[in-house]
């Protein structure tokens, strides 16, 4: 199956190959001097066909990462392990590039030079049709390296580890029928597109220290990071920089397996949203326009452009914890889980009477400083070594999720044997919604938190953290069972 899907993409690639060769191909000469006969050269998006005199043909491939500003081509032939710079203004000597003993590239410039061939310049010119067929020029290596269709189209799980390399997806959104994928748009900008039009333009997730990562992409070369500059700023792809909104915090969703948030480290609590048909920052809300599947590429990127060498974060003086009161405005009793967002953390749960307070000790991050070391490939294949020292904002360390009491059931005494004609009042919880707890000294040392109104606010009920059945089990039966149910009612009233 998988050879066959194989020899399928290889169709694929063929067909695109002799659909330009017979209407988007450009034929030039290949002159030197004290060469009686010149090389011929048909040219195309996808790549460039060399034949010498004798007839002997050598296949370069379209590599945008030797491409060299606004004046060459780059090209890329397995076959004679060499690069080719073509000129843009199609004419002048080419540039022949060979990895050195360093494992660097060197260019220089080639004897031959390039000239249009017009209809009659060259003679004995071979009609486009004579050219060979791409599938029986290039090996599958050059046109899907390093494939694994036994996995495309699986759900990538992010566990992130400091010296694990770049991870290549696609992020989907939306339902698996209907998914379309974030990518670039043609303009610069963020931009979702169908799966096939995705190509080998993939993502990649560079873990970072502290469970962080950036979120790469590669576009005529070079690589770029998401983030923005400013919060007034788009989300768009930016020069790698040691810029905090470049880097995210990746969350699994608390309802949905396989699925993740990209939250914001420049601004916690601000995931990446798609909503109103353009990209921002927005509270968390664990929506399905907050919802990213990072799958497996169809195609992976043809050559690394970036490689780690080493981290190190450095912490900022520590802060102390904050003694902060969970206040609770509403009428209803509340059913408060206190969530860890740190490696291992669990959930604490709190039940805060009606118009009452619990009293929690939370610990506050103060942020560091994350220095990096890294290699970037350059336009002409050398790997180029930069480093960053990058301040780390404070990191929200606990999220809140809310419920709230509800009168479910009421047991009555229809026998005459019980003093009490209300004999059980069954409670229910109803969600409310989830809040982060704010980061860092943005939390005071002494702080009174209304979670209902916070829960309320945030608009998310659908978000909250999962009550286990042993999480709750609650059955009142009060002193004066028709009193309670009596308040319960009037409370009600009262609300409208």
């Amino acid at each position: 199956m998988i050879r066959q899907v194989k020899w399928y993409m290889l169709l694929i690639w063929s067909s695109i190959w002799i659909q330009q060769t017979m209407v988007g191909q450009e034929i030039y000469q290949l002159s030197a001097s004290g060469v009686a006969q010149p090389s011929m050269a048909i040219r195309q998006a996808s790549g460039l066909l060399v034949r010498d005199p004798s007839g002997n043909e050598t296949l370069y491939r379209r590599e945008e990462r030797f491409d060299d500003g606004s004046e060459w081509l780059g090209y890329y032939s397995k076959g004679a392990r060499q690069a080719l710079q073509w000129p843009r203004s199609n004419q002048g000597p080419m540039r022949i590039g060979t990895m050195q003993g360093d494992q660097q590239w060197r260019f220089h410039f080639s004897r031959m030079a390039i000239q249009p061939s017009g209809n009659s310049s060259v003679a004995n010119s071979p009609s486009p049709s004579s050219f060979p067929n791409i599938a029986n020029s290039v090996d599958e290596d050059l046109i899907l390296p390093n494939s694994d269709f036994s996995k495309v189209n699986q759900l990538v799980p992010l566990n992130l580890n400091l010296n694990q390399a770049p991870i290549p997806v696609h992020f989907g959104m939306g339902d698996v029928n209907r998914r379309r994928f974030l990518s670039r748009g043609p303009n610069g900008g963020l931009t979702l597109v169908p799966q096939s039009s995705l190509g080998a333009r993939n993502w990649n997730i560079v873990p970072l220290a502290n469970g962080l990562a950036r979120v790469q992409y590669i576009d005529n070369g070079t690589v770029l990071a998401l983030g923005c500059q400013n919060n007034s700023s788009p989300l768009d792809l930016y020069a790698l920089a040691d810029r905090a909104d470049q880097l995210w915090r990746i969350n699994p969703y608390p309802s949905a397996n396989g699925c993740y948030a990209l939250e914001s480290l420049q601004y916690p609590g601000q995931a990446l949203t798609f909503q109103q048909n353009q990209f921002m920052l927005a509270p968390i809300a664990y929506s399905p326009m907050q919802q990213w599947w990072p799958t497996q590429p169809v195609m992976p990127s043809i050559q690394p452009l970036y490689r780690s060498v080493q981290q190190q974060t450095i912490p900022n003086p520590p802060l102390g914890p904050a003694s902060v009161q969970f206040a609770n405005s509403h009428s209803e009793t509340l059913i408060v889980l206190l969530h860890d967002l740190r490696p291992g953390g669990v959930a604490r749960k709190l039940r805060v009477p009606a118009h009452g307070q619990e009293l929690v000790q939370l610990d506050r991050d103060s942020g560091a400083t994350l220095i990096e070391t890294f290699d970037v490939r350059s336009q002409y294949g050398n790997w180029d070594r930069r480093e960053f020292r990058t301040p780390i904002p404070p990191a929200s360390l606990y999220d809140v999720s809310v419920y709230e009491e509800f009168l479910q059931s009421i047991a009555i005494d229809r026998t005459g044997s019980s003093p009490n004609p209300i004999e059980d009042i069954n409670y229910q919880p109803r969600s409310v919604g989830l809040f982060v707890v704010p980061p860092g000294s943005s939390l005071p040392q002494q702080a009174t938190l209304d979670v209902h109104g916070l829960a309320t606010a945030a608009r998310n009920s659908g978000a909250v953290r999962r009550l286990s059945p042993k999480d709750y089990d609650h059955k009142a039966t009060p002193s004066d069972p028709l009193r309670e149910i009596l308040r319960e009612f009037q409370g009600r009233r009262a609300a409208f």
